[in-house]
């Protein structure tokens, strides 16, 4: 099973995560597909962070990724191979700032993370 984390931009707020609904979903991609298409639509004004936790020995799956194109998230979604994954976070924000600005909290203890420049300023 699938932990799917779900947080619609009405009325969430980053610090409130007790409004994240949780699905389990069968560890398939058929599943999954499902279930997205029943529950998330396309809407112009809504920017998705997407991140995943994988099981033990599956490194790679933990990425984030950002977009306003439903079909970018369903496609990314599929590319996974979802027997791999314990947990997908999606997360609605009605624009790339915000999405961005959870997504470098997100990576934060990545050294990449900031520009030699920044990480001095620090």
């Amino acid at each position: 099973m699938i932990n799917l984390h779900y947080a619609k931009k009405e009325g969430f707020e980053i610090d409130e995560f007790e409004d994240v609904q949780v699905y389990e979903i069968p560890d398939n991609t058929v599943s999954l597909s499902n279930w997205m298409s029943k529950n998330i639509k396309q809407d112009w004004e809504t920017v998705w962070l997407v991140t995943c936790n994988s099981k033990e020995g599956a490194e790679g799956y933990n990425e984030i990724f950002v977009s306003d194109k439903i079909f970018s998230l369903f496609l990314l979604l599929e590319l996974l191979e979802s027997s791999k994954l314990t947990d997908i976070f999606i997360q609605e924000y009605p624009s790339f700032e915000d999405a961005y600005d959870v997504a470098l909290m997100m990576r934060e203890p990545h050294e990449l993370c900031y520009s030699e420049e920044d990480k001095n300023n620090k």
